[in-house]
């Protein structure tokens, strides 16, 4: 498989708009499906508007050893966080002008048993990016089997997609001149370029961005999501 430009990310819970717009900027998109589970981090919670404020929504996992990646995490489906979730949901967004679209979404999160950390939060950005019209072709880093770390691991899978050009957040600039990417790969380094507009944004005090893409869809529905993904 060939894909002039890719990009590389994590699977992370509910993820804010800039997220789908790698998606859509790119010719193939690689989950990250294999790296180490990290506490308190996007892979397992996201925020929301809560009281008009806000708040953090987290899923609850089984830290079995230091080591565990997050496709061998599992989810602790005994607790009650989905239902906790829906409910704060409900209660928070159920005046929103695009509610039912957001809902949407909980709903299909409601219904989804995966009980695997990874495939879960695969599962829901799937369903999120369809729905805006996203038709990404994506892998999994971990069907490759590339035992590299961090830096190097982009590299190798940029070879294995024969990739001219990889897509990379602006956040991830320090580590990847730190590792020297452009050094050792042939893949040209480019980053994204995301500016995010404000939105009508309703029962928060002041604007807030970067929350999860639930509160664009809330606030927008999903045919200005689709637009607002584009950004500036």
């Amino acid at each position: 498989m060939k894909y002039d430009r890719i990009a590389i990310m994590q699977p992370t819970f509910l993820p804010w708009a800039g997220y789908f717009n790698l998606m859509q900027s790119v010719s193939g998109f690689i989950f990250l499906d294999d790296v180490q589970l990290e506490k308190q981090s996007w892979q397992t919670r996201n925020r929301f508007i809560v009281n008009k404020d806000v708040h953090w929504v987290s899923i609850p996992v089984r830290h079995a050893n230091l080591s565990q990646k997050i496709n061998q995490t599992v989810i602790i489906n005994e607790t009650s966080w989905k239902s906790k979730l829906a409910k704060s949901f409900g209660q928070n967004y159920c005046k929103h002008p695009y509610y039912s679209s957001a809902k949407l979404v909980i709903d299909f999160l409601l219904a989804n048993d995966e009980s695997i950390l990874s495939k879960f939060n695969i599962n829901v950005i799937a369903f999120i990016a369809k729905n805006i019209g996203i038709n990404t072709p994506t892998h999994l880093a971990s069907e490759y089997n590339i035992k590299t770390p961090r830096t190097s691991k982009l590299v190798d899978l940029c070879k294995c997609f024969s990739s001219n050009e990889y897509l990379s957040p602006v956040g991830s600039a320090g580590y990847l001149a730190a590792d020297d990417f452009i050094g050792h790969s042939e893949a040209k380094l480019i980053f994204q370029n995301y500016e995010p507009d404000i939105y009508v944004q309703k029962n928060s005090k002041e604007f807030i961005a970067s929350l999860s893409i639930i509160d664009v869809i809330a606030n927008l529905g999903w045919d200005k999501t689709a637009e607002y993904i584009k950004g500036k």
